[in-house]
């Protein structure tokens, strides 16, 4: 079986090739799960692993900046999935949903107790994209994994594991869903964190800056996030992970080949 392989590191957009599932996912937030999976890109300060099979497509980013770590968990992160045709349906997974509306920035960024019960109760929050601006269902974690979708994040330190199951297709059970041709398909990923007003983001960076982020490993079933002002909706913004005060969003693409299920016996 062959492992996975990216080329064009230097590109604003990243190709991989997906690994077939080989192993269970428990989605526990362990990066040693991945570990002979995850690729580094040259210069950056995360590191990316690809699975899929006939069903679900599996994708994990890990992160040991602590600002990289805050934008993620803190201001709010969004995968955006969609064939490479651009025809099948698209995808947009909004986790974690950030804080912003979770009290940030009104007398608690001082209280690292607060903040890490406003962060725990943050996490128990997801929003599914679909293709229309209009389809947005805000849910939570129990709920989406009920459809398919499985998204975790955990910190420790100011290290970050993002975790995240998607359906492939449609069906009875998955409403929501990339759309592939089949399991040799192009998919486009794109990664972004949200961008949310200015005093919020002064918050978040004090509390970065004060220590209290990475307490100690959190993970989360999630529930309903609004979408707008950033929160989920696509921006396109600049700056690539890592760079600048937090601020500045992230936004990485990815071009991802899905791998075949292997012939048995070759």
């Amino acid at each position: 079986m062959a492992m996975a392989a990216a080329v064009l590191f230097n590109c604003k957009s990243i190709r991989l090739e997906s690994r077939w599932l080989d192993r269970t996912v428990t989605f526990t937030g362990k990066a040693s799960e991945w570990n002979d999976l995850i690729l580094y890109p040259k210069d950056s300060k995360v590191g990316v692993g690809v699975m899929n099979d006939d069903t679900n497509a599996y994708l994990c980013l890990t992160s040991w900046d602590p600002k990289v770590s805050a934008r993620i968990t803190r201001m709010g992160f969004t995968a955006w999935f969609t064939t490479k045709s651009g025809k099948g349906k698209g995808l947009g997974v909004h986790y974690p949903v950030g804080m912003a509306k979770s009290g940030w920035g009104h007398g608690i960024s001082h209280d690292s107790d607060r903040v890490k019960e406003k962060m725990k109760e943050s996490l128990e929050h997801i929003e599914l994209l679909g293709p229309g601006k209009d389809d947005t269902c805000p849910t939570r974690t129990i709920v989406s994994e009920s459809m398919g979708i499985v998204a975790r994040t955990t910190t420790s330190e100011g290290n970050c594991v993002y975790e995240l199951k998607v359906p492939l297709n449609i069906d009875s059970v998955r409403k929501f869903a990339i759309g592939v041709a089949g399991t040799n398909d192009i998919i486009q990923v794109e990664l972004e964190t949200s961008a949310f007003e200015s005093g919020a983001m002064k918050s978040a960076e004090n509390e970065s800056a004060g220590g209290t982020f990475g307490g100690g490993g959190m993970g989360g079933h999630g529930g309903s996030g609004m979408r707008g002002g950033g929160h989920g909706g696509r921006s396109h913004g600049g700056g690539g992970l890592g760079d600048g005060d937090l601020s500045q969003q992230f936004n990485q693409t990815f071009s991802i080949k899905l791998s075949s299920k292997p012939v048995s016996g070759k």
